[in-house]
């Protein structure tokens, strides 16, 4: 059997109040704004074609963050999904884009439904500061004349060995 990348990063994290948890402490800063009863599953795969072949992505784990409006009606509010890193990835910025883009396109094909923020968080767990690009520009290479035409794109990159004692408080769950 082939052990899965992750596997046990993924699994901790697939617990709602876990994830939950996470969310709170990076994008919170600690506040239970985020219940695990308001959090459900999301689609973490999805698929491309280059090269002229279909290829498959995978994210770490995803959930959708929904509030109750009463009568038992769900509202999505975000799509959060966690990268679990333990090596640098200098093309880490093109595949956040690749994983938000492709959430964002199935949002298009819900009609007449609203639409919601795609949040990621990488969560680096090296023991040496991330090295490595943290946005769309640090990866490419082009003239200045383009800078005013391409968007640039900033991942957020939690350095788990860095975390402050404040930063450590944040969190709840195990």
């Amino acid at each position: 059997m082939r052990k899965r990348k992750d596997y046990v990063e993924k699994k901790l994290e697939s617990y709602e109040d876990v994830f939950a948890d996470i969310i709170n402490a990076f994008v919170f800063q600690g506040k239970g704004v985020i219940t695990p009863d308001s959090l459900t599953d999301a689609t973490t795969v999805s698929m491309y074609k280059a090269d002229g072949k279909l290829h498959e992505q995978e994210r770490d784990v995803a959930k959708y963050w929904n509030a109750e409006t009463g009568e038992q009606i769900r509202v999505r509010i975000a799509y959060f999904g966690i990268e679990n890193q333990t090596a640098y990835d200098r093309d880490m910025p093109l595949r956040v884009i690749g994983y938000d883009g492709a959430t964002y396109r199935a949002e298009t094909l819900k009609d007449g439904k609203d639409r919601y923020p795609v949040i990621t968080l990488v969560l680096y767990f090296g023991e040496k500061r991330w090295q490595e690009n943290r946005c769309l520009y640090d990866v490419l290479r082009f003239p200045e004349a383009l800078v005013p035409f391409v968007s640039d794109y900033r991942i957020n990159i939690c350095e788990i060995a860095y975390l402050t004692e404040e930063e450590v408080q944040r969190f709840h769950s195990d």
